[in-house]
């Protein structure tokens, strides 16, 4: 009521009759006085207390083309503060210090904040209190009142304060920008570590097909070396056989002629002749107690024996040694390779470095396995003499720790 008497003497003074109200300013000031006594009838009612602050819907419409009535109906906030205190909403000891007991004993210790709408809160002419043993329903009345009245900032401080939070959002973003950039920079080292042991893991399988099929065809030659002895040992063996057969062949089978000697006794007929060897001529036999008896057989020619040559292996070519020993080998290089063929072929006889006249060059490096489990690294280096003119293949081991 209080407010609504404030505003509508500042909208127009009325007087306190409405049958004595003159309006010679608005045409529609019948309209205008109807308004005004239903608005005296709210006001003088009961229920006016409901009807604060005035609603709009009492107003006519036709007063918008003259003046705003809804702005002279809206609570203001320097009425409400000379006719508004603190002091009224807060309640005394006694109630507080009961208050406080009772906040204690419930569970729920957070304290709400007061509205910050300009009016205020209305309290009941009997408020109800909550009893300790009331449950889960003992709320009390200090939680819903405000503990502290707002601050009120000047706008310096407000610049302040606006100043303030742009230092902690720009070093706040600055953190995130660094974390960010940790953050791709280990992804980065984590990306690189896996490209380099996926390359590290492929070189090593390409090593170890490498050496798989050097093993393999190490292995295929040894089987075709094998193979080679085998036929020539089986061919070896043939010619022989075939000379055998033709020994037998030449020889002729010596028939004994009949001889006409005359009828003599069983103690008369000489033994028989012992088989003699071929080339043995006019071999006298005599019987005891039997006459001797000029026997002659015929000259068995002798056959002249095969003389066997050994099998002349002929030596590999230049060509085919360098094939050999570059072919096997997995540690030399092109250079190296032009040394060795150089020096095979006879085009160089001066050693590259002349304090060095013995050159030892690393062909093949493999791991090899002992009987014993161990393992061992084995060399094969190609050495060249330049004093001599000669060259050799050397064989190294050493332990694959050292």
């Amino acid at each position: 009521q209080i407010v609504s008497e404030v505003l509508m003497k500042k909208l127009i003074e009325l007087p306190a009759s409405p049958d004595t109200v003159q309006f010679p300013l608005l045409p529609t000031h019948e309209k205008f006085i109807e308004s005004y006594q239903k608005i005296s009838e709210i006001h003088a009612s009961e229920d006016a207390e409901d009807y604060y602050p005035l609603e709009y819907k009492y107003l006519d419409q036709s007063l918008s083309s003259y003046r705003d009535p809804k702005s002279h109906f809206t609570v203001k906030a320097e009425v409400l503060e000379e006719k508004f205190s603190w002091e009224d909403l807060e309640p005394s000891s006694a109630t507080r210090d009961s208050d406080e007991e009772t906040e204690k004993k419930s569970k729920s210790k957070e304290s709400t904040q007061p509205p910050k709408s300009v009016v205020p809160i209305r309290r009941s002419s009997s408020p109800h209190r909550a009893q300790p043993n009331s449950g889960f329903m003992n709320i009390s009345t200090e939680s819903m009142l405000p503990k502290k009245r707002m601050v009120m900032l000047d706008i310096d401080e407000v610049r302040e304060l606006q100043q303030q939070n742009t230092v902690k959002r720009r070093r706040r973003n600055d953190e995130e920008a660094r974390e960010r950039q940790r953050k791709k920079k280990e992804q980065q080292e984590e990306a690189k570590r896996k490209r380099q042991e996926e390359k590290l893991r492929k070189q090593q399988e390409a090593a170890e097909r490498k050496q798989r099929a050097e093993r393999e065809r190490e292995a295929k030659k040894l089987a075709k070396q094998q193979e080679k002895e085998a036929k020539k040992l089986a061919k070896l063996q043939q010619q022989t056989a075939k000379t055998q057969d033709f020994r037998h062949m030449q020889q002729p089978a010596v028939n004994q002629p009949v001889l006409q000697q005359p009828f003599l006794g069983m103690s008369a007929v000489p033994s028989l002749r012992p088989i003699l060897p071929p080339g043995v001529n006019n071999f006298q036999y005599q019987q005891p107690g039997a006459p001797r008896m000029n026997l002659q057989y015929p000259q068995v020619p002798t056959i002249p024996q095969v003389q066997q040559q050994p099998v002349q292996r002929t030596l590999p070519t230049t060509e085919e040694l360098l094939k050999t020993l570059f072919d096997n080998a997995n540690c030399i290089d092109e250079e190296q390779k032009k040394m060795i063929s150089d020096f095979m072929y006879g085009k160089s006889r001066a050693p590259p470095d002349p304090s060095k006249p013995i050159a030892q060059l690393l062909l093949n490096e493999e791991v090899v396995q002992a009987e014993d489990g161990t393992h061992w690294s084995e060399q094969i280096l190609f050495e060249i003499n330049y004093n001599s003119g000669t060259w050799r293949k050397l064989r190294r081991r050493k332990p694959l720790n050292q």
